[in-house]
């Protein structure tokens, strides 16, 4: 029997062998991460704290999206560091008003096949585009930026299957 799309990511991106057995834990390299500037900042510094100089995946965005309102000087100096950091260390940024992370990922950077670890607990929704997108913590993140093979409990993966149409008025979120 044929393996499902979250099994065959999972498979082709491990670093060392496995049985993949739901519980598992399982080593794999992350081609992607996302952050936004709420949490990005503690990201960063975290990564530059581990001394590398530029982000070791293939593509790491920084998405200055959650905090827009510039009433005082927290929200203009965090968006500066994370610009400079993200110039520094080889990332993209996402200015104010491209939109929300996870959209904007999922619209521009989101490859099928591929693995993405984002500091946003919508990252997710890139698997609607077949790619396994996993939500992590921003220290996750700094760790999964360096390269170095990331953690997982193998999940347990079920089958839905969806019968009839929707209702008037029903569709996706």
């Amino acid at each position: 029997m044929g393996m499902n799309l979250t099994r065959k990511i999972i498979k082709s991106h491990l670093a060392k062998p496995s049985d993949m057995k739901p519980g598992d834990d399982v080593f794999v390299r992350v081609d992607q991460t996302l952050t936004h500037d709420i949490n990005a900042v503690m990201t960063y510094l975290a990564f530059e704290a581990i001394g590398l100089p530029r982000a070791r995946t293939e593509i790491s965005v920084s998405n200055l999206d959650h905090n827009l309102l510039y009433i005082d000087f927290k929200t203009p100096d965090d968006h500066i560091y994370l610009r400079t950091a993200a110039e520094k260390y080889g990332v993209y940024v996402s200015r104010p008003g491209n939109g929300i992370c996870h959209t904007i990922h999922t619209s521009r950077f989101a490859v099928p096949g591929k693995l993405l670890m984002g500091g946003d607990s919508h990252t997710p929704s890139g698997g609607a585009v077949g790619m396994l997108s996993i939500g992590v913590g921003g220290m996750d993140v700094a760790t999964a930026m360096t390269g170095v093979p990331m953690r997982l409990t193998m999940p347990k993966v079920v089958k839905v299957t969806l019968k009839g149409k929707l209702r008037p008025g029903v569709n996706a979120k």
